[in-house]
């Protein structure tokens, strides 16, 4: 069980880590609200991130109901195959905010 979860845990951070980085890329290369949107998220991210970092789960589950809206927002807004990046968000932030996180 252990080294399942250990597998997991890599395989999810890699998909959050994917999704942020696009995230970023559309912060700096694009314009106009998908830019805004893809900041705010990258932002919500970093926030959500350091929280569990602290040990705070009680800030990142809340932490987390922004990026979840955030996350919603930015696959509204995203063209074709593209949304599946902020469906990455939408999932860690339903795992957080359900509170699958064990620190």
């Amino acid at each position: 069980m252990g080294l399942m979860l250990l597998v997991v845990g890599i395989f999810g951070g890699l998909f959050i880590f994917i999704a942020t980085t696009y995230s970023l890329a559309q912060a700096i290369l694009t314009e106009g609200r998908l830019r805004w949107v893809h900041l705010a998220l990258l932002l919500a991210v970093m926030a959500v991130m350091a929280a569990l970092q602290f040990g705070s789960v009680t800030a990142a589950r809340m932490l987390s109901a922004p990026l979840l809206v955030l996350a919603i927002w930015a696959s509204v807004i995203e063209e074709r195959w593209f949304k599946l990046f902020p469906l990455l968000h939408q999932i860690f932030a339903v795992i957080v905010l359900v509170g699958f996180v064990a620190i």
